[in-house]
């Protein structure tokens, strides 16, 4: 599985503040060289999509954490029910070479 992740930036590393800052998604921002606006941060918290609106990424609240759907609403540009439904919704295939 650590193939299909480009970055990790962890709560607790050293000099990120938490969130709802924005810089940790700035940070996977930078490390994948990508625009923010050609990003999205999953999130289940409303501090998860808070950090998404703050760093310019869009937010896609999903149900199978701990935030509920009126948590989310505010700043979600879309709400999910599990992760199961990221790929319809991204337009990808279901079909994962890498899994």
């Amino acid at each position: 599985m650590l193939d299909l992740v480009g970055a990790v930036v962890c709560g607790d590393d050293a000099g990120v503040a938490p969130k709802p800052s924005a810089e940790p998604a700035l940070r996977v921002c930078r490390a994948l060289g990508c625009s923010p606006a050609d990003g999205i941060v999953v999130g289940d918290t409303s501090a998860d999509l808070a950090m998404a609106r703050a760093a310019g990424l869009r937010g896609v609240g999903v149900l199978s954490g701990v935030g509920t759907r009126a948590d989310l609403a505010g700043a979600a540009v879309a709400i999910v029910p599990s992760v199961d439904e990221l790929l319809p919704l991204l337009g990808l295939p279901l079909f994962c070479p890498h899994a």
